[in-house]
């Protein structure tokens, strides 16, 4: 999102590309409370709802403020 303001729409799509397969594999693997290796439960359960987000401000860049 911060690319996007950044108007820097290659690096945006990129980042939201590596967002996407970063989180679809992390959620076909089993979910620990305290995994440190792989980051808290909580982040993994926020991720899905920030990459829609950016997936809806990626589509109407307008909307999104500088």
């Amino acid at each position: 999102m911060a690319f996007l303001q950044l108007r820097e729409t290659e690096q945006a799509d990129s980042e939201l590309k590596q967002g996407r397969v970063m989180g679809e594999g992390r959620f076909h693997q089993k979910l620990e409370l305290c995994d440190n290796k792989t980051g808290k439960i909580q982040g993994w359960i926020m991720a899905p709802i920030f990459l829609r987000e950016a997936e809806k401000l990626a589509k109407n860049p307008s909307q999104v403020s500088r």
